[in-house]
């Protein structure tokens, strides 16, 4: 490896005495190879879980990039370094170059082996440069994965949550008058709070959610949590096999990284299409959307006509703002999505979801590499919506 450089812009020498094996070296060979100083390089296709119980025995892992617009590198970053704790040296190499130094830093690494054509000290400089700012995080000193959870509510600041409550429960009853209702959970905060309202109401209304195939385990974890909790089973659906075979064959198995046309597309097969499936039959859908969201969803009514299925959708916590959900999830022990707890408000795909930093906007996270701050899967797309119903009193907290 040649040009090596750690995510603070310091230039690194080639340690002679650091093996570097590749998966099927140390699964073949691991008695000959244990008590020397080893690295441990994986390719995109291979999953670090099999070898997750030696990863003490190395002093450095990697993950190689066969081509710069192959993310599946940053899924295994991101999983040794959330799900195994791996706190050593964690290197990106292969078809690396300087602009994907500040992502790749955000789920993990911290060494980098820049292609032979990039720069050097045009990546020094950048790294070291207090001026340049490719992503927000960079104004912090520590890896994104490093730092510190955000703290809960203090009881000081904790809302009354007794009004909130009672307009989430009386818009819920209001979408079951229009008929038969789903809850579209994405098992997020607020899709956990209304499941927590609806089992404690008893109210008549099904729950489903989209796997989408590339969801976190953490996400699929919560999914069996809160079945057992609430003593309920939510529907899970799946995309279609062939669309889904279809659209990697043509764009490969990331290939929604290198177009937005191309990731809607991929946000079609896997979320568009099963929740057509998924609302067949029924006269109202409820999200988990509220106007502390920003960007798109500021206007959020709490009843309106989709244009997308034709049908009401109800946002029952329209009103509700971080604090309230917090505070509401807090209270009744609601279980949440471990990936919250660390720099996660927002949870979609796993390759399509990276931790934001401190004043960045709630879903700055999902799908980062586009540009622009509005973006969306469809699910929820501007102009769709028309109020119906939304002017009727339920409280203060319209």
């Amino acid at each position: 490896m040649q040009k090596h450089i750690n995510h603070q812009g310091q230039v690194l020498a080639v340690d002679p005495a650091l093996t570097w094996v590749t998966l099927a070296q140390w699964r073949e060979q691991a008695a000959v190879l244990s008590g020397q100083r080893l690295g441990l390089e994986f390719q995109p296709e291979e999953n670090p879980d099999i070898v997750a119980a030696d990863l003490n025995q190395f002093d450095a892992l990697a993950a190689r990039f066969p081509k710069f617009t192959d993310g599946r590198g940053l899924t295994i970053a991101q999983r040794l370094r959330v799900r195994y704790g791996w706190t050593g040296p964690l290197w990106a190499v292969g078809d690396v170059l300087q602009d994907q130094i500040f992502a790749m830093s955000r789920v993990g690494f911290d060494h980098f082996a820049l292609r032979e054509d990039q720069n050097l000290e045009a990546t020094v400089a950048a790294l070291t440069d207090g001026r340049v700012r490719y992503q927000a995080s960079w104004d912090e000193t520590l890896p994104l994965w490093r730092r510190v959870e955000r703290p809960a509510p203090t009881p000081e600041t904790t809302p009354d949550l007794v009004d909130f409550e009672a307009s989430a429960i009386a818009w819920l009853r209001k979408a079951i008058a229009h008929g038969p209702a789903a809850l579209a959970s994405s098992m997020g905060k607020e899709d956990q709070a209304m499941t927590a309202l609806i089992a404690r109401e008893k109210l008549p209304i099904s729950i489903f959610t989209l796997d989408t195939g590339r969801l976190p385990p953490q996400t699929l974890d919560l999914i069996a949590q809160t079945e057992e909790r609430y003593r309920l089973r939510i529907r899970v659906l799946f995309p279609e096999a062939a669309a889904v075979e279809q659209w990697v064959a043509i764009n490969g198995i990331n290939g929604f990284r290198e177009s937005v046309s191309q990731r809607k597309h991929c946000c079609e097969i896997r979320k568009l299409e099963p929740l057509r499936r998924a609302l067949q039959g029924q006269s109202v859908w409820i999200a988990g959307l509220r106007r502390a969201h920003g960007e798109m969803r500021g206007d959020i009514e709490p009843i309106a006509h989709d244009a997308f299925t034709g049908i009401p959708k109800c946002a029952p916590l329209h009103d509700w703002s971080d604090t309230t959900l917090d505070a509401f999830l807090a209270k009744y022990d609601v279980p949440v999505n471990a990936l919250h707890g660390q720099g996660y408000p927002s949870v979609g795909c796993a390759p399509c979801t990276r931790p934001i930093a401190p004043g960045e906007a709630v879903r700055a996270g999902r799908w980062w590499w586009e540009q622009g701050a509005a973006r969306e899967c469809g699910l929820h797309s501007t102009g769709a919506q028309e109020s119906t119903g939304a002017q009727e009193s339920t409280g203060a907290h319209e």
